[in-house]
C-alpha cells in the first residue's frame, strides 16, 4: 500500500534479539487531530453493502488510491477493518459457530464438562432421538452445551440428555445450530447474559449471527474527507509524517 510509503523508518528489536530497519506505522500526525475536530473537512458516509474502500474512493475522489484515507478518518475501521456485505458475515458466523447449540433452563452440574459424551436417552415427549455427542464448551449463564454430534440421530428439544458416567441428566428446551442460538438477550434496552436475570417483561433473544450483524453494521456510519478538501488533508498529513 503506497500509504506505509510516507512512514518514517526506524529500528525494531525483535523478541529473539534480532533488529531489522522498519517503517514506524505508530506515527501519529497532529494534523489528524484538527481535521477530525473541523467538520468543514468531512461528512457522514454510510457503507452500502457490496461497497468497497477502493471503489468508493474512486466514486469520492476519482482516486482508488486514497482508500486509506477512510482509515485514517475512521478508528473503528483501523481498528476492524471494512464491513463485511450480507452474504460474507453469514459464512463468517456460520465458520466462526460450527456446531450444535443444546440449551436447558436447568442447572447445569459440573458432571456436563468439556470433553463429556452426552447422550439423548429420554425424552418428555416419550420418544427420545439416541443422538449422542461430545461438549465442546458449556455457558452456565446462558444455558447452553455447545456439542460435536457423533451420531446418525439429531438431538431434539424434547429430549433429556444423560452424561456418561455419573448418569446426571438435563431437560433440553432447544436445540440450534451454534450460529442461530442465543448470544445475549435485551430487555428494557439492557443487556441481559443469564435469562434468570430476566424480569417477566418480554424481552429479545439475539443470536450469534443477528449479533454479527449488529456489530457489522456499525461500522457502516463513517465520515470521509469531503471531494475539495480531501487533497489539502493528504499533503498536509504526508507532510507532518515525514
Amino acid at each position: 500500500m503506497s500509504y506505509f510509503k510516507k512512514f518514517p523508518t526506524s529500528l525494531y528489536t525483535f523478541a529473539n534479539n534480532e533488529q531489522a530497519i522498519m517503517q514506524n506505522i505508530s506515527v501519529y500526525a497532529e494534523v489528524l487531530d484538527e481535521v477530525k475536530t473541523n467538520s468543514s473537512f468531512y461528512k457522514n458516509y454510510y457503507i452500502r453493502n457490496g461497497d468497497r474502500a477502493d471503489n468508493l474512493a474512486f466514486s469520492l475522489y476519482e482516486n482508488p488510491t486514497l482508500h486509506w484515507t477512510f482509515y485514517m478518518m475512521n478508528d473503528s475501521l483501523r481498528e476492524q477493518g471494512w464491513p463485511l456485505d450480507h452474504v460474507e458475515i453469514v459464512n463468517k458466523a456460520k465458520k466462526d459457530f460450527p456446531h450444535i447449540a443444546l440449551t436447558t433452563e436447568d442447572l447445569i452440574p459440573s458432571s456436563f464438562g468439556v470433553g463429556v459424551t452426552v447422550e439423548a436417552t429420554q425424552s418428555s415427549d416419550g420418544s427420545p432421538s439416541h443422538a449422542t455427542g461430545v461438549i465442546l464448551s458449556v455457558d452456565l449463564d446462558l444455558g447452553q452445551l455447545v456439542i460435536e454430534t457423533t451420531s446418525q440421530e439429531n438431538f431434539k428439544s424434547t429430549d433429556i440428555i444423560t452424561a456418561q458416567q455419573t448418569m446426571d441428566q438435563l431437560q433440553l428446551v432447544s436445540v440450534e445450530d451454534q450460529y442461530l442460538a442465543a448470544h445475549h438477550y435485551v430487555q428494557d434496552g439492557e443487556l441481559y447474559t443469564n435469562k434468570l436475570d430476566l424480569s417477566p417483561d418480554p424481552y429479545i433473544e439475539v443470536t450469534n449471527l443477528e449479533f454479527y450483524i449488529q456489530e457489522n453494521d456499525k461500522l457502516r456510519n463513517i465520515v470521509v474527507l469531503k471531494p475539495n478538501s480531501v487533497n489539502k488533508v493528504v499533503r498536509l498529513f504526508r507532510e507532518a509524517i515525514k
